[in-house]
């Protein structure tokens, strides 16, 4: 079963319940990011991927073709990595999302292309007393190739 399908059957699932609570209404805008996504039907794409973390910064420009991630550059490393790779592809990044939602979070902010579904950007802290554990990513420079 493809990731895209696996990822919309765990994410109808999680929506289909009674719960209420920050992490079914994450999961819902997030099931409604992904139909637009998938309405938007684009297999080959590019975009600006930047983590947001206590941790060393990391820029990545993602190539993708036909939904597949063939090459990913590393800006800060300046380097450059062929498949195969981390899944960078949308649906990856959704699959990412899901996971955190997921595990609860005191707090999450998630933000999506209003048209396309993509995720704009997401920062999740785990734990509201802690320090340093909070981490998310920013997607930027997204141009569809068609």
């Amino acid at each position: 079963m493809s990731r895209l399908r696996w990822t919309t059957l765990v994410l109808l699932a999680a929506c289909s319940g009674s719960p209420t609570g920050p992490s079914t209404d994450w999961l819902r805008e997030l099931h409604a990011a992904t139909r637009r996504w998938q309405s938007a039907a684009i297999a080959d794409y590019r975009y600006t991927y930047t983590r947001s973390c206590f941790c060393p910064p990391q820029v990545l420009d993602v190539t993708v073709q036909d939904g597949v991630v063939p090459v990913i550059r590393d800006v800060t490393a300046d380097t450059l990595y062929q498949a195969p790779l981390p899944d960078y592809s949308v649906p990856g990044l959704f699959a990412e999302l899901a996971s955190r939602i997921e595990s609860e979070p005191d707090q999450a902010d998630i933000q999506y292309h209003a048209t396309r579904g993509y995720p704009l950007a997401a920062m999740f802290n785990p734990i509201l007393e802690a320090y340093d554990e909070e981490g998310g990513f920013q997607v930027s420079a997204f141009t569809p190739d068609r």
